[in-house]
């Protein structure tokens, strides 16, 4: 039955489709001019047919003196939203180790992917057969949450409790948690937080959060203690205050050991393994200037299964509840059902604590996710987009790697890719942090606070990088993507900052560059 209004209502639809005709022909027109610009070969041979700029701003060259750095080691590209080349190439097309700027690639697929409203679901199910305030024994199903906090995962069990099921007889099964990578590979710093391999079933990041708090005297004690304290974990604190500013890394004169409860004359693991899930003293040492204030500070001591058996007997006792069996992996009846559910925030919301805080662990989720564990490689994912890249080699996605490559041309095509083509621009901009604002761009760039520059920033040892979007001397929109792998690239920052400036102040469109077909949201 058509309503009433049909002629109006016609009418309404009718230029409902001409607005999505308009908006799907300008994408498409949008996709086609870059497929002119990039060859079928790809952005890497087309970007690579353009010129060289011939000289740095003099500013940045000036800086990289300053620092000591070859500007042969340093990639740098500035290219304007919508205009046809880069304003500045410089070694674009080196393939070079970009840090942390990797999760750029990571995070703006999972947006293509997914979209930014995505979920993940954890869930525990009972025997479908049970019923009563006694499990004969539970389980825990998850695809990969990267999101699964100590509240929410409080916030399942007592789901449980307050439905009645009171008693668990048996084991509580989870998925495998363990994938047979390392933690201490990358860098020997195997209880670090952010080298905390992901799981299938993963609470808090398999971390433990240490708070410390320097005192108000030279010589005072340094308070230390965890948010959550497990009971197969002591400390022991042996440091003390010293007084002034504090120096560029606030733990620079903060040591700390971890030593197994049972046998401390062995040498100690460098990484979580059963030997500590015995018992384990993390063991304090040092300083902390107390200028410094109040930090915290993660480290992963505990395996996986005994983190999450740990935390969910403490809750679970907490409760009144009563457990007889152990936390295990294992496998379960496709029958079970579902008695309590916990969703993740939006994968937007996620990806904007990952990028802000670059976070190592969340990154590596999403990588597992969007690659189904390296099955589908993440230059298939950039290939269904149309993308070529093919100096790009990804380890995990998270850019923790000595392995990884990407060029300064690509990065930044990509930049603008997401930017002028992709749906979800206005999204995937904004998960950027804000240049002296907030995350690690906050320190460094106050200066530029105002200018509203979104950009993330990577850094290993010998490499550098600062990648995102910036505005111009007349208020308009450029990638700028600055890779320094080498020798004193730690020292980089004031080149950095050198070219934020020259963007901000110097950098004009070029002219009879633009396209004529903006794309549409």
């Amino acid at each position: 039955m058509r309503i009433s209004r049909g002629n109006e209502l016609e009418k309404s639809n009718t230029l409902l489709e001409l607005e999505q005709c308009r908006k799907l022909f300008c994408r498409w027109y949008d996709r086609l001019w870059l497929v002119w610009l990039c060859g079928w070969n790809g952005v890497a041979g087309a970007v690579g047919m353009m010129p060289e700029t011939p000289l740095l701003p003099p500013e940045v060259r000036q800086a990289l003196a300053a620092a000591d750095i070859d500007p042969a080691q340093v990639s740098v590209e500035v290219w304007g939203k919508n205009e046809a080349q880069p304003r500045v190439r410089w070694h674009g097309s080196v393939p070079r180790n970009p840090a942390s700027l990797m999760k750029l690639l990571t995070g703006g697929l999972a947006l293509e992917q997914w979209g930014p409203g995505k979920i993940w679901y954890t869930e525990i199910l009972r025997p479908s057969s049970e019923e009563g305030n006694v499990a004969s024994s539970l389980a825990v199903v998850s695809a990969g949450d990267p999101d699964l906090s100590l509240a929410r995962w409080q916030s399942l069990w007592r789901q449980v409790y307050q439905q009645g099921i009171t008693t668990i007889a048996g084991d509580v099964i989870v998925e495998s948690t363990e994938t047979g990578e390392k933690p201490d590979e990358f860098d020997g710093q195997g209880f670090r937080a952010y080298n905390v391999i992901p799981a299938a079933i993963q609470v808090d990041q398999q971390t433990q959060w240490w708070v410390i708090r320097p005192g108000q005297r030279e010589g005072a004690p340094v308070d230390i203690w965890s948010d959550y304290p497990f009971p197969d974990v002591q400390v022991v604190n042996h440091v003390v205050t010293r007084m002034g500013s504090c120096p560029g890394l606030w733990r620079d004169e903060l040591r700390y050991r971890i030593i197994p409860s049972d046998y401390p004359r062995e040498p100690l693991p460098t990484r979580p393994n059963v030997l500590l899930d015995h018992g384990v003293t993390v063991e304090w040492s040092g300083s902390v200037r107390q200028g410094c204030g109040v930090h915290v500070w993660g480290l992963s001591v505990l395996t996986n299964t005994h983190f999450l058996d740990s935390t969910l007997r403490t809750f679970w006792q907490e409760q009144g509840g009563r457990w007889h069996g152990v936390l295990r992996e294992g496998s379960i009846d496709s029958t079970w059902r579902v008695v309590a559910t916990s969703e993740s925030r939006p994968l937007l919301e996620i990806l904007m604590e990952m990028n802000r805080n670059s976070n190592n662990v969340v990154a590596r989720h999403l990588y597992d996710d969007l690659t189904q564990f390296g099955v589908v490689p993440m230059v298939e994912s950039l290939g269904r987009l149309g993308l070529r890249f093919p100096e790009l080699v990804v380890e995990n996605g998270s850019g923790l790697s000595r392995r990884s490559r990407l060029s300064a041309d690509s990065l930044a095509y990509w930049l603008k890719w997401m930017e002028e083509v992709s749906p979800y621009a206005k999204e995937f901009m904004v998960t950027l942090p804000m240049v002296g604002v907030e995350g690690t761009v906050k320190d460094g760039f106050t200066e530029l606070r105002e200018r509203h520059f979104r950009l993330k920033s990577g850094t290993l040892n010998q490499v550098k990088g600062l990648a995102g979007y910036a505005q111009d001397a007349e208020g308009k929109e450029v990638v700028v993507v600055f890779i320094v792998n080498g020798a004193n690239a730690e020292k980089a920052g004031i080149a950095e900052l050198a070219l934020l400036n020259w963007v901000a102040t110097d950098s004009k469109t070029p002219q009879n560059t633009s396209k004529k077909c903006k794309p549409v949201d």
